[in-house]
């Protein structure tokens, strides 16, 4: 796995954006299953496994929607310094990030929608 450095222009952007996405999908699936995971250790011990895997799901994803405002708010920050100078690929890296967990979030939220279960 390749170190990420600040500026590094030796990457080009697209794959830097692409690789970026791909790593935060992984990280959101893992954030799915390790969640439902939990929740539904905890749901054990009340004999009830599935609600409180999904509530803590629901939860982390409505988290995520929230943390895509701010992520939006840095890419408009971003776009605005950019121009001068000073843009830094933390910065987009930070919000392909957020992007990435919203996408596995919604699709998630998608599936939930689909299969009839509720959450509350």
């Amino acid at each position: 796995m390749t170190t990420n450095v600040e500026n590094d222009a030796t990457e080009p952007l697209a794959s830097f954006l692409w690789r970026t996405a791909q790593r935060g999908g992984r990280y959101a699936l893992w954030f799915v299953l390790l969640g439902a995971g939990l929740g539904g250790l905890y749901g054990l011990l009340a004999g009830y496994v599935v609600g409180p895997a999904l509530f803590v799901v629901v939860l982390c994803g409505v988290l995520t929607v929230l943390n895509a405002g701010v992520a939006l708010a840095v890419l408009l920050l971003h776009l605005v310094l950019a121009p001068f100078g000073h843009g830094r690929r933390a910065r987009l890296e930070y919000v392909v990030l957020s992007g990435s967990f919203l996408g596995v979030y919604l699709l998630f939220f998608g599936l939930l929608r689909g299969s009839g279960l509720a959450v509350f």
